[in-house]
């Protein structure tokens, strides 16, 4: 075999060979000779770290501390630039950064770490604040002697933290004026100021604390001061219009805070024109109408010394509560010039969008003391739904509010749009409310009367417990009966009611006798209640149910689906008949599936009869209010009306459905429906004792009559189906779109409030004694009479009808139903809105005519069989020549239509009355109201009228007179003209 160097024993070469190559790895450190094993070389590594200062200590939070640290080697040599991480046991008590800078976070102990490789150090921090200074809050307080309010202390470190747990000693400079308990609770004791200090050990704050008077004596003298006893002597109200109604009055009722400010007193009335209360914490002052804060030029109190002094010192009296200076937000620039000149110097306008709604968010109440606010200014609304709940909890925490609104304003032009009157949902709870009313002057109302005398609670208290109190008193108690109610306290409301009802004057009765006034009140007002005892003025009318008529509880099925009607139908409003009636003063009870139960829908109790009031009708033969209305926004609603009457289901024109309503607590009504009914059952059902009685057509005419009359005829069957051709003829004369689903109701009055009779959408309110004439056609006796009409052709009749009544010998009033009926068929064209003062009692009649000579009297075509006056039953031309528009009366002018009539005939008048629906008479060529009708005429007969209009001076325009010439027809003129 070879041998290599390797393989011979004891060859040394390789030894020298890895000399060599170690020699030359470590270079400069040298050569070990060969033969001796070298040791290995360690590097330094971070083996200890020390944390200086050891310890740290804090006594305020956010206080700081360097730390550093000091990194040593296995060897104990320093390692300069050793890297080093820092930590904190726990930052809750102090954190640490990158540098080893040290914060306080919270009281405690922990450990902070600093670390480099595998070795650490650490140091402690403690952290435990000391008291360095107090803060009382808030720093000026007001309180009404007798309340309480809670100051709140806080020990303070060095650096301004709250220290927990601090003691605190409570001390007043003045024991008399305001005191304070162990934990910050003050008290007010008299009126006055004093300085109320919390102390923790040499440390100490205080607040000024100011003690307000909680007498409403004291506040009546703070909002008044300056005044003079009648502040708006020589002023009016309405301002350059001078209209009578933008100034109402306010309600106020039970409630400890309320007071009255401003009163027109007199003997049998006190009307409330400003007054004060508490909202939560904060302080409201109510104005009654726009004129107080108005920014126009209509508004007259503003710019008045009375009326500048009244609402500077109203903005003064609702912020004291607040630290002066007060900062004030205002609804227009003409209330921030009357409170700048006033001395207020922080006043700013507030917000308005494109609908002149103000913003009153919560960000634009942030930093304001008071906000004035005006409600509505005529038919504009300035505070909307969303602005109250800032606004109520602006005041909640103390803010100071002055509200301006217009409550008959509002239910005129707003409430449609906005709901209720946001003014009264902004003060609910406050004790005060606006009246929809208004008042003719204010120059009488005074400062100078003794406010305890008419505190609500008061003039309550007293009429509770029998004390005979004067009109003006008497005049303040109607709300306070509701306001009883919302209390709960019963026990009292039925001792009052007890009293009103055995008070109640008989009718007929002034309108103006204070016990009248609070029957009718308190009756149109209070509920849902049941009365203790039956309004005396129900039996007069409505009238009484019979003696043991039985409440019930029943279900019945409202269609409200538009069925059986004209797709293009018109769309109202509708009442829908339920057939029960509520008892006088009872509490029945209403009750819908929960998907109906929005408030879209509504109950009313009673008929919607004439408002009688006290300015125009010195005298009341009934009660001045008959119908009550409800929302039905709960699955179960309470319903009551002091004197009783129909039920019905108020349901919008945009609501469809069937909707189940359960009736529970009334008497069924006798209620015969056209197609559906037999006069048996109908008859039978008056039995239940009912004071009054429906016979109705669905989609047409609804009559309410008193259940004695119902008794006396024999077909009601009979009563709606010659009404109905009555009505119809009227509808085949106007043409128009097809009649809707909705009722027209009539009912009988026996004290009509405008007029002899009146209609109105959805009734017509006529006389009583109208009713016998209605039932004519539900007797055999009447349908003879009827059927020989023709014959006998029209005669005169006697009103009202005597007791012995029969139409063969006293006759109908035709006149009388033929021309309210027509109200309900007139249009902008023929004498409703703008039209009204030219035509408006003047072209229904033109109905009246049409129908009594067509269905009653079997007139033609050209004849006018309507009275058994000549003069109207005929035309005499020549003496009709000398008669002008201008100066005719409504009868004469009708004879101008009467005299086009019996030359033309009424085909063409209904012709004339069908072309506004016609699409081939367009109202850019043809024209709408008075012209409308000349320029229709004479399409329609083709003959030129011009000259005969213009011999009756009638109000024809030039350019409709230009037009009828254009038509190129041959002149006409009566015969002899």
């Amino acid at each position: 075999m070879i041998r290599t160097p390797s393989t011979i024993a004891g060859f040394r070469a390789p030894c020298r060979i890895r000399c060599l190559g170690l020699a030359a790895l470590i270079g400069a450190v040298g050569t070990s000779g060969c033969g001796e094993k070298e040791p290995p070389v360690v590097p330094p590594r971070a083996t200890t770290v020390t944390v200086t200062p050891a310890t740290a200590e804090f006594n305020a939070l956010g206080a700081t501390v360097q730390l550093s640290a000091q990194v040593h080697d296995q060897n104990g040599q320093v390692m300069a630039g050793a890297p080093v991480t820092w930590s904190s046991g726990s930052t809750g008590i102090a954190t640490v950064s990158a540098a080893g800078l040290v914060t306080a976070a919270g009281n405690g102990t922990t450990t902070i770490t600093a670390t480099s490789g595998s070795a650490s150090g650490s140091a402690t921090a403690t952290v435990e604040q000391v008291v360095a200074g107090v803060r009382v809050s808030p720093d000026w307080l007001a309180v009404e002697a007798g309340d309480t309010a809670r100051l709140g202390a806080a020990g303070l470190d060095a650096r301004g933290n709250e220290v927990p747990d601090v003691g605190f000693e409570w001390s007043s400079s003045d024991t008399s004026v305001a005191a304070v308990d162990a934990s910050g609770l003050v008290r007010g004791v008299r009126v006055g100021a004093a300085t109320v200090t919390a102390a923790s050990g040499e440390w100490r704050d205080s607040s000024r604390v100011a003690v307000l008077s909680a007498d409403p004596l004291d506040h009546h003298a703070v909002v008044t001061a300056s005044l003079p006893e009648r502040p708006f002597v020589q002023l009016t109200v309405g301002g350059t219009e001078g209209s009578t109604e933008t100034v109402g009055t306010l309600s106020m009722t039970l409630n400890p805070d309320v007071f009255p400010v401003i009163v027109s007193r007199g003997d049998r009335t006190a009307g409330v024109l400003v007054a004060g209360s508490a909202l939560g914490e904060g302080r409201v002052i109510a104005f009654p109408g726009q004129d107080f804060l108005s920014s126009g030029d209509r508004a007259t109190l503003l710019g008045k010394a009375s009326g500048d002094r009244l609402l500077a010192n109203a903005v003064r009296w609702a912020g004291a509560k607040r630290a002066a200076p007060l900062r004030l937000l205002v609804d227009n620039q003409r209330i921030a010039d009357v409170l700048e000149g006033a001395g207020f110097e922080e006043v700013e306008v507030v917000g308005s969008g494109n609908s002149n709604a103000r913003n009153w968010s919560a960000e634009a109440l942030a930093d304001v003391d008071v906000a004035v606010v005006q409600t509505n200014e005529w038919g504009t609304a300035h505070l909307v739904e969303q602005s109250v709940a800032p606004l109520r909890t602006f005041a909640e925490s103390g803010g100071g509010l002055v509200v301006a609104a217009s409550a008959l304003h509002w239910n005129w032009w707003i409430e449609q749009h906005h709901g209720p009157l946001t003014a009264n949902v902004l003060l609910r709870g406050t004790g005060i409310s606006w009246n929809e009313d208004s008042i003719e002057e204010i120059e009488s109302a005074s400062t100078d009367f003794d406010v305890h005398d008419l505190i609500p609670a008061n003039v309550w208290t007293e009429y509770v417990d029998g004390v005979r109190l004067g009109g003006d008193k008497m005049a303040l108690l109607p709300p306070l009966f509701q306001g009883a109610l919302d209390l709960g306290l019963t026990g009292e409301l039925d001792r009052a009611l007890t009293r009103l009802v055995r008070e109640t004057p008989a009718l007929p009765t002034s309108s103006a006798a204070p016990e009248a006034r609070l029957a009718a009140e308190t009756g149109q007002t209070l509920g849902p209640y049941e009365w203790p005892e039956i309004h005396p003025w129900a039996a007069v009318f409505p009238g009484e149910p019979a003696p043991g008529a039985e409440r019930v509880d029943a279900t019945v099925a409202v269609d409200a689906t538009w069925s059986g009607f004209p797709a293009d139908g018109s769309r109202y409003e509708r009442h829908i008949a339920l057939g029960f009636y509520a008892p006088p003063g009872a509490l029945v009870t209403i009750e819908v599936p929960s998907e109906h139960a929005t408030g879209d829908l509504k109950v009313s109790v009673g008929e919607l009869h004439d408002r009688l009031t006290r300015a125009a009708h010195p005298v009341w033969e009934r009660a001045p209010r008959l119908r009550r209305t409800f929302p039905v926004a709960d699955r179960q609603t309470g319903i009551t009306n002091a004197y009783g009457g129909s039920i019905a289901l108020v349901v919008p024109a945009d609501y469809t459905g069937t909707i189940p309503v359960t009736v529970r607590g009334a008497i069924p009504m006798a209620m015969y429906t056209a197609g559906d009914s037999d006069a048996g059952g109908w008859h039978a059902a008056l039995d239940a004792g009912a004071p009054q009685a429906i016979i109705r057509k669905p989609g047409g005419l609804r009559f309410v009559i008193s259940a004695e009359n119902a008794r006396a005829i024999t077909d009601p069957g009979e009563v709606s189906a010659f009404w109905d051709g009555f009505q119809q003829h009227h509808a085949e004369l106007a043409g128009g779109p097809p009649t809707g689903a909705a009722e027209h109701i009539w009912i009988f009055d026996p004290q009509v409030g405008h007029g002899y009779a009146n209609a109105g959408w959805p009734r017509i309110n006529y006389p009583l004694h109208a009713e016998v004439w209605v039932l004519v056609p539900g007797t055999a006796t009447g349908r003879s009479w009827l059927a020989a009409l023709p014959d006998e052709g029209p005669t005169y009749h006697v009103a009202p009808p005597p007791s012995n009544y029969s139409p063969w010998e006293h006759g109908v009033d035709w006149w009388l139903f033929g021309h309210e009926l027509g109200h309900i068929w007139q249009t902008e064209d023929w004498g409703s809105g703008k039209n009204y003062p030219e035509i408006g009692e003047v072209g229904v009649n033109l109905f009246t005519i049409y129908t009594l000579n067509a269905y009653l009297f079997g007139g033609g075509d050209s004849t006018l069989i309507s009275s058994p006056d000549p003069a109207v039953s005929t035309v005499d031309h020549a003496a009709l020549a000398h008669l002008r528009w201008p100066t005719a009366d409504l009868f004469e002018r009708l004879s101008m239509y009467r005299q086009l009539v019996v030359e033309f005939g009424w085909s063409s008048m209904k012709q004339v009355f069908h072309s506004y629906y016609d699409p081939e008479y367009p109202r850019s060529t043809y024209g709408g109201g008075l012209d409308g009708f000349a320029i229709r005429f004479s399409a329609i007969v083709q003959r030129d009228p011009v000259g005969f209009f213009r011999h009756w001076e009638y109000p024809l325009s030039e350019s409709a007179a230009e037009t009828i010439r254009s038509f190129g027809y041959e002149e006409w003129l009566p015969p002899g003209w």
